[in-house]
């Protein structure tokens, strides 16, 4: 029997077999995700960053912070890298000049659409899964999110409105 690859710090006794496994599935996902953004030169911060601006163009930079997770202050640095690198620009809103809105440079749209089309498939990773298996993988992990969302009242994030 082949031999499971999990994080090192994980071993017998310490955490669920189930847990690891997950654990690791989603650390298999993270490099695959870190390699395609060394590719397209920006970090992950900067590509999820790039995401939610390429795909609601004119949204307000809290709105971006919102959707990372990260307190407006710290996302003013990541789009001030990311304005620096000629990939997004800024631009105060006309009913509330306090409100910045971010779109994408043509240079920021190409980033876009090649980071797009780079997440567009599955991971790498699950080329070894037959279409049966992919179903049945989608199908428990449908379940496990229901079942999540059912216990905390949680929801996923909506996608902003302009």
């Amino acid at each position: 029997m082949m031999q499971r690859r999990l994080p090192p710090f994980l071993t017998a006794g310490e955490i669920d077999e189930d847990r690891a496994r997950l654990f690791g599935l989603g650390a298999l996902w993270r490099a695959e995700f870190e390699a395609i953004c060394r590719r397209l030169e920006v970090t992950p911060q900067q590509a999820a960053a790039l995401m939610i601006v390429g795909s609601n163009d004119g949204t307000p930079m809290r709105t971006v912070a919102a959707l990372l997770g990260a307190d407006p202050s710290n996302v003013t640095g990541l789009i001030d890298r990311l304005e620096a690198a000629g990939l997004v620009e800024r631009s105060a809103a006309t009913d509330d000049r306090r409100v910045k809105r971010l779109r994408l440079t043509p240079a920021g749209r190409t980033r876009w659409t090649e980071l797009s089309a780079a997440l567009h498939g599955p991971p790498s990773f699950m080329d070894a899964l037959d279409p049966k298996a992919r179903r049945a993988l989608r199908a428990a992990v449908d379940t496990m999110i229901s079942a999540a969302e059912s216990a905390d009242g949680a929801s996923p994030p909506a996608k902003p409105s302009g």
